[in-house]
This record gives structure tokens, C-alpha cells and sequence, in this order.
């Protein structure tokens, strides 16, 4: 519970971690310390996530540069590390009618960047531009399907307005 003006609990309750599941948890904080502390989440983490968190973005990645590499993406490879890889959409498209696209048509939920910016931030970044794929979630599968059902929404948007014109440009997120 938090105990504050309804500003702030507004804001806290909409930031990026808390949409995306995470949670400010003294007993989960406690528990991963405890974990830590025996050396058994660091041996989990080499053994068992790296290497599948590298299969999967291996796999996204390698659909995203076929189903929107198309569509004159160019993919940043100088970025390392993470669970999500950023799209941004060319100039004109904004992330929340593809997103709403998405949905509509392909049944399919791509949260857009708006959701992930920081509220009252005086150097916000304008995220309308962005949205961000996850590969850490899904299964493998849903990956790769996913990917294809996003470049069928890209297309059609872009088709349907000859307007928005200029390249795409994907990103990982560190």
C-alpha cells in the first residue's frame, strides 16, 4: 500500500516496471538475497537462463531481420544484453495505431513505447515512434509467429498510408 498523493500513486502505478509485472517486494528481495548468498541463482542464471534467453533472442532476431528487414529495417547490432529488442517505426507511424493495429487484426498485443516512459521526465525521449518485443516470455514458437503477424500489421499500415515514409530502424534494448 502506498500512502501518498494521488499524483504519485497515478505515476507509480503506471510506470513501466509495474505494467511489465514487476513489483516492489521486500520478501521477493529477501528471498533473491538468500539465493545469492548460496551461489545457487548465479549458477541458474549461467547454466540455465543465458542460454536460453540467447537461443531465444537469436531466434527473434533472426525473424525480425527477415519479416521487417524487408520493409528497410536495418538492425543495430552494437547493443548487447537484455529481454527486449525496440522497433522504431518509420517516420509518421506512431506505436499506438500499430499497436491498436495489431490487436484488432492480428490478435496480437505489441505494448507501444509510450508505456515505458518515465512520467514529468524533462528529458523524455518521444517513444510514439517505438515499440518493444519481448523474447524472454513467449515460446519459441510464439517468437517467430509473432514476428511474422508484427511484419503482416507494419505492412498493412504501411500501405494504407503511402504518407508515412523512411526506414525502420531496430535496436535491442541493454
Amino acid at each position: 500500500m502506498v500512502d501518498a498523493r494521488p499524483a504519485l500513486v497515478e505515476a507509480l502505478a503506471s510506470c513501466g516496471a509495474t505494467i511489465a509485472g514487476g513489483c516492489p517486494s521486500q520478501l521477493v528481495a529477501s528471498i533473491l538475497a538468500e539465493l545469492m548468498d548460496q551461489a545457487w541463482l548465479g549458477r541458474h542464471v549461467r547454466e540455465t537462463l543465458v542460454p536460453a534467453y540467447k537461443k531465444r533472442r537469436t531466434l527473434m532476431m533472426e525473424a525480425v531481420e527477415r519479416e521487417l528487414g524487408t520493409l528497410g529495417g536495418v538492425v543495430d547490432v552494437g547493443l548487447a544484453g537484455g529481454y527486449f529488442v525496440w522497433i522504431r517505426l518509420p517516420e509518421g507511424a506512431k506505436a499506438t495505431d500499430m499497436a491498436r493495429m495489431a490487436r484488432e487484426e492480428e490478435s496480437l498485443t505489441v505494448p507501444p513505447g509510450p508505456l515505458f516512459g518515465v512520467a514529468w521526465d524533462e528529458y523524455e525521449t518521444d517513444f510514439e515512434r517505438f515499440v518493444r518485443l519481448s523474447f524472454s516470455y513467449e515460446d519459441e514458437s510464439n517468437l517467430v509467429e509473432g514476428v511474422e503477424r508484427l511484419g503482416r500489421v507494419i505492412r498493412a499500415l504501411l500501405n494504407r498510408d503511402r504518407s508515412v515514409e523512411g526506414p525502420m530502424l531496430i535496436q535491442e534494448q541493454q
